[in-house]
């Protein structure tokens, strides 16, 4: 019985080890490249911040949302802007809405649903990646989040 539970719990801890180190943190340049390979226009973020090591933004074809894709000097400065970003979200929830809240020791993943929205923040390392569009734009970004491994 002993040995069961033992094994059990070995089990889960490599499943969870194993999902947690799948998402690995990406360049800006690595980001600016796939988009630009999925037809996105992409242009570098003028911020006028110190925390901020480098930015890109990327906008579909048709210019219906953009995608923020953020390298910050610290990965302090990269949480604050997570957990402001998520604040944010929370503030603009309206009527029903559905949220996945994804934690791990290097990735963090936000993401809601509400009132026609469809917003996600993503946490590796350094760097967030920043979404907030019309919800009828859900696959399309997911399709991109998917290919980055965010």
């Amino acid at each position: 019985m002993k040995k069961k539970i033992s094994l059990l719990l070995f089990i889960c801890l490599i499943v969870l080890t194993l999902t947690g180190c799948r998402t690995k943190e990406i360049s800006v340049d690595t980001f600016k490249e796939t988009m630009t390979k999925m037809e996105y226009e992409v242009e570098e973020v003028e911020e006028g911040t110190d925390v901020l090591d480098k930015g890109y933004v990327a906008r579909d074809k048709e210019n219906n949302y953009e995608i923020y894709f953020y390298k910050f000097k610290s990965n302090k400065d990269a949480r604050r802007v997570f957990n402001s970003a998520k604040n944010y979200f929370e503030e603009d929830i309206e009527g029903s809405y559905v949220r996945t809240i994804i934690g791990m020791v290097v990735f963090d993943k936000y993401s809601l649903k509400s009132d026609g929205k469809y917003q996600v923040v993503t946490k590796v390392g350094k760097t967030v990646l920043y979404v907030d569009a019309d919800n009828k734009y859900e696959k399309d970004i997911n399709e991109v989040l998917d290919k980055l491994d965010y």
